[in-house]
């Protein structure tokens, strides 16, 4: 996408790095992008409730949160996502909305590990999360993005730097970023996760919400 500086390391942490995975499983299964239209799901797979777009080792996340990051990151036109219709409401296409609640199902995750350990997030992470989220976008794409989505893309980014300082990383060199990484993923590999069906499903093994399916032809 476009609207982002190359600053934003710890936005690209949490955000991009399942992004090769989703890709791939989309592509894997449908060959094609597709729409929210007209789309079925694997038989099995475990959903989450009415009202809910994600559940993450039993915590639940609101849809109407969710829908409403989409909404703006589909609606910012600085930022040039590919979008489709579902319903009334404009959002991205199905693979990047998978790629974005991939991400804020490890920014659950990660939080869960701090809360486990014991470990908050400092004034100074804040702040620095606070600059880092200026140069995250473009300025243009920035402007455009509302209050509630900054205030919650500041609070994931410091949270992603207080666990990597509890690690003792430094995630701005790529040893400590890919450990970081290598870390939450694997965190997040062994959680209980399920997803709104509209989303899609979710992969335990890639650890990536996969785009629903194009619906087949009847037999």
């Amino acid at each position: 996408m476009a609207g982002f500086t190359r600053l934003g390391v710890l936005f690209v942490l949490t955000v991009g790095l399942a992004w090769g995975n989703v890709a791939s499983a989309w592509a894997t299964r449908t060959g094609s992008s597709g729409t929210f239209a007209g789309l079925h799901e694997p038989s099995g797979a475990r959903h989450a409730g009415e009202g809910i777009a994600f559940e993450v080792n039993g915590e639940t996340t609101n849809l109407g949160v969710v829908i409403a990051d989409l909404k703006a990151l589909a609606s910012n036109e600085a930022l040039q996502v590919a979008t489709v219709r579902d319903g009334g409401d404009l959002l991205p296409v199905p693979e990047v909305a998978a790629t974005w609640i991939t991400s804020l199902i490890y920014d659950r995750v990660l939080a869960q590990e701090l809360e486990r350990r014991g470990v908050g997030v400092t004034a100074r992470q804040q702040l620095v999360a606070r600059k880092l989220e200026r140069h995250t976008y473009e300025p243009q794409a920035r402007k455009a993005l509302p209050d509630g989505f900054q205030s919650r893309e500041i609070a994931r980014t410091a949270r992603a730097a207080a666990l990597a300082k509890d690690e003792g990383l430094d995630v701005a060199s790529p040893r400590g970023g890919r450990h970081l990484v290598d870390l939450v993923t694997e965190l997040t590999r062994n959680a209980t996760v399920v997803v709104a069906p509209r989303f899609g499903t979710w992969d335990p093994l890639l650890a990536v919400v996969v785009p629903p399916q194009e619906a087949g032809p009847s037999s």
